[in-house]
């Protein structure tokens, strides 16, 4: 996350927005930020930073425990996250005919850090069946006096390595699609009639309405100022609650 967030701040110096529908076209307007960028997404879908095999994980002790609740919760988050990367990526990857390009000011020290966590990323990611063998087995082991266990289930083993050849395959892909495919613009049809440019279209009442491609938040019910004191609310009611029954656990 520390190299999303370094990519993020070289991208808002180049584009002037950190906003996510900002960065629709990235991988056309600034690419090597956008493969940064691409790395860091799909290593949030890996172990041992993401929410596959981690979230399985959690998913299956509390399953066996029988707290439903918890299952609830962790399902519900699980997907809601999945969702929002997915999003965040496609917006990268998207691109339309007038996406715009800008000069990339990102310094060589900047490159520096964002280069080192992109090769730091991918290592772990591809050494975590290692590690799991080799450090987290072991110490699973004596922690818990087990004989043997595994951390990893071929299942998993699956899972990794399809993300892995994922991790690899999008930003290369994405670079081959957007710099080495010539391909011919067409007019397109959207909810009315083009009026030649591929950015303006004539809507049933004869207005110029100008295209743009957004996600749709529903600010008026699910805004921060909306959202902040409620669920700031909940969050400090049940960090409360779990204090109190793990200090009357304890007593």
């Amino acid at each position: 996350k520390s190299m999303l967030f370094q990519a993020v701040g070289a991208i808002e110096n180049a584009r002037g927005s950190r906003d996510i529908e900002d960065m629709h076209g990235l991988i056309k307007m600034l690419p090597e930020l956008a493969v940064v960028m691409i790395i860091g997404i799909c290593a949030m879908f890996l172990a041992p930073f993401g929410m596959l095999v981690s979230k399985w994980a959690a998913l299956k002790s509390f399953i066996d425990s029988g707290n439903i609740i918890l299952v609830c919760f962790i399902c519900f988050g699980s997907a809601t996250t999945m969702v929002y990367w997915t999003k965040w990526l496609c917006k990268v990857l998207a691109c339309t005919p007038h996406t715009t390009t800008y000069d990339d000011i990102t310094t060589s020290g900047q490159w520096f850090s964002l280069k080192l966590h992109s090769v730091l990323t991918i290592v772990l990611c591809a050494s975590f069946p290692l590690i799991a063998k080799t450090v987290l087995e072991p110490l699973i082991e004596r922690m818990f006096h087990l004989e043997s266990t595994s951390v990893l289930a071929l299942s998993d083993m699956i899972i990794v390595v399809i993300m892995l050849v994922i991790i690899f395959a999008v930003p290369l892909v994405s670079i081959f699609l957007t710099k080495h495919i010539k391909a011919e613009n067409s007019l397109n049809y959207l909810g009315g009639i083009n009026m030649g440019d591929n950015k303006t279209f004539e809507d049933s009442f004869h207005n110029n309405r100008k295209l743009y491609l957004s996600g749709w938040y529903m600010e008026g019910i699910f805004s921060n100022a909306r959202l902040w004191f409620p669920t700031a609310f909940v969050s400090a009611a049940i960090i409360i609650i779990t204090i109190a029954m793990a200090i009357g656990g304890a007593l």
